[in-house]
This record gives C-alpha cells, structure tokens and sequence, in this order.
C-alpha cells in the first residue's frame, strides 16, 4: 500500500502517524506539533493512545509500510473549531488479518467532544477503510451506556452484533458504569 495522504473533511484534516511523528509524540511536543503543523494542547495525548503510542511509533519503525494502520491524528481546520489549526483527537485501526477484518477506535479530546467531531472522523476513516481491498470486515466495540459512541458508529454502517469477547476483560477505569462492551461490525464482502 503507498504512503496514505491525510483524510480531509470540511472541517478536519486526519494525519496517519508516521514512526517519526510517533515518537516526536512520545519524546517531543514542540517537533511534533511542528511536524503536524497543528497547535498540540495539554490535553494531549488522549487517555487511550498514551497506553499505545510507544508501540505504534515501535511497529512503524519495524514496518513502515504499515503506516494508514495503526494511527492517524485528527486535527481541527481553523476556523469553527478553533482559532488556529489544533490536534483534537486521534483514530486508527489495526492492519486487516488474514481474514482481512480489521478492528477501529477513536478518541477525542474532553474540551473539543459534543462538537460532532468523532462523527465526521469516523465517517471519513472507515470510508477510507472500505477502499483498502484488502479489509473484508470492520470491527469497533462500545461500552453500550456510551451512546453517542454507538451513534456513531451506527452511521458509520456498522451493526451492533452481540456482546464483545473482550467484555469480561474491559477494566472498571474504562467501563466506568458504562455497561456491557458490546461489538459492532460491517462487512464489505457481500
């Protein structure tokens, strides 16, 4: 696959993460941002990407060919959203496996959510995972007291299938009174 050129929306520009850009997030808020050419608040990183940035920017290195897996940083366009150009949030997904089923998230930031930004993000995203020949199934999970999360991903054409496998695992700090993770999926191949 050639090197992805970011996503554009009316009101966003989504960045795959390079190795490069992964590790400027790790060990560089200045290069980073640079590099982004995006304000980086101190609300950054997200709860759920710091747990994987290090291994994003690890498997990058490994395997730059997989860079539009993985990663990718959802920056706010200047203007409705914010003053200058601004690192809202953060979606990815894991390379498709053999079965070509891939499994996505996404994260937004506390001060930029209820803006309709995570909608537009992943609309665009799992478009843009529905082009990739190679990816047959897209998966996502949602705790099913986060409904905005499970709106979202209803009008990403995903349908609500059952109970994650990974609900007995999911950790009270992320349940958080949320109820049961529940499993979402679109197929592409019929």
């Amino acid at each position: 696959m050639p090197m992805p050129t970011p996503l554009e929306t009316p009101r966003l520009r989504i960045v795959p993460a390079t190795a490069e850009l992964s590790r400027a997030a790790i060990t560089d808020r200045a290069a980073f941002a640079a590099q982004l050419g995006a304000v980086v608040t101190d609300q950054w990183p997200p709860e759920v990407l710091a747990d994987v940035e290090a291994m994003f920017a690890g498997k990058l290195a490994e395997r730059p060919e997989l860079v539009g897996w993985w990663g990718w940083y959802i920056i706010a366009r200047a203007g409705g959203l914010a003053d200058r150009d601004t690192l809202v949030g953060s979606i990815g997904s894991s390379p498709p496996d053999d079965a070509g089923m891939t499994m996505f998230g996404y994260s937004v930031l506390p001060a930029f959510q209820g803006r309709g930004i995570g909608r537009e993000a992943a609309v665009r995203f799992t478009g843009w995972l529905a082009e990739q020949r190679q990816v047959r199934l897209i998966r996502a999970d949602s705790f099913e007291g986060n409904t905005a999360s499970c709106r979202i991903l209803d009008r990403c054409g995903l349908t609500r299938i059952g109970v994650s496998p990974d609900d007995a695992s999911a950790p009270d700090s992320d349940r958080q009174g949320r109820g049961t993770l529940m499993r979402y999926e679109r197929r592409l191949d019929a």
